[in-house]
């Protein structure tokens, strides 16, 4: 089974890196965005449901633990997506709008954008966490277990950050690649507390904000709005912000919920 997990991870490191090089090549910036909102999600579900089998039965019910995540998970994306907020304060950072249908339509956006971002979510999280590190946990490796999920995460956000292997700024890309660090530990200590329904529902959420709200305007995604910095610091801010949240969340669950996991 390690071996399975093994290739598990190694063929998400092949179809993101196939993404990155496709980029959308030939002015199917479009579809590209649709590979990386939707097809990523599935196909990781997909090859999770081929190389490591079943979920057990009651993986999709809501844990009594769940309801214990939701105020540290509040706190961990109000310090992720927070510091964007505070960027525009500091006057390190200024909004501008992005695509023109999302911001007329803006909101009616969360009624049909969040319910098929949640289900991405959901889909992305049972090939990662439900799937890969469930695997691994089990088979008594949870050190590697968390290691390979994240890294098998990470590199769903990656065709976002770099198309075409592209870096347009290399304090964006070094801020983008701690946030998903960050991100993707936080949705392991969510699932091993919560179960697999609250960790894709975050993962949804952050899926929503950054495909349909708001994004970086070197980002990959073109978003309803969008924010422009020059200034380092402020991705700095980015970085910071979102390292102190799922630190704030791994301390929180650790110390409120009992080892329950996954």
């Amino acid at each position: 089974m390690r071996l399975r997990a093994l290739a598990f991870v190694l063929l998400c490191l092949v179809l993101a890196a196939a993404a990155i090089d496709w980029g959308g090549e030939g002015g199917r910036t479009a579809a590209y965005r649709q590979v990386i909102t939707w097809g990523l999600a599935l196909d990781v579900a997909l090859l999770a449901r081929l190389l490591l089998g079943k979920l057990p039965p009651g993986s999709w019910r809501w844990r009594s633990d769940a309801a214990a995540v939701v105020p540290w998970s509040v706190g961990w994306l109000s310090l992720d997506l927070g510091t964007i907020g505070a960027g525009y304060l500091l006057g390190w950072a200024t909004f501008t709008y992005g695509d023109q249908t999302l911001e007329a339509g803006k909101l009616w956006l969360p009624l049909w954008a969040l319910p098929l971002a949640v289900g991405a979510g959901l889909l992305a999280e049972r090939g990662l966490r439900a799937g890969l590190w469930r695997t691994l946990a089990a088979g008594g490796a949870p050190v590697w277990a968390g290691l390979l999920s994240a890294a098998a995460g990470m590199t769903l956000a990656m065709p976002a950050v770099v198309p075409r292997w592209q870096i347009a700024d290399p304090a964006y890309v070094a801020a983008a690649v701690v946030v998903a660090a960050a991100r993707e530990a936080a949705l392991i200590e969510v699932y091993r507390r919560g179960g697999l329904l609250p960790a894709g529902g975050l993962r949804g959420i952050l899926l929503f904000v950054d495909a349909f709200a708001v994004n970086d305007w070197y980002a990959a995604w073109f978003p309803a709005a969008q924010y422009v910095s020059s200034e380092p610091a402020f991705y700095g801010l980015r970085a910071l912000g979102a390292a102190l949240g799922a630190g704030l969340l791994a301390f929180g669950l650790r110390r409120g919920i009992g080892g329950r996991s996954g």
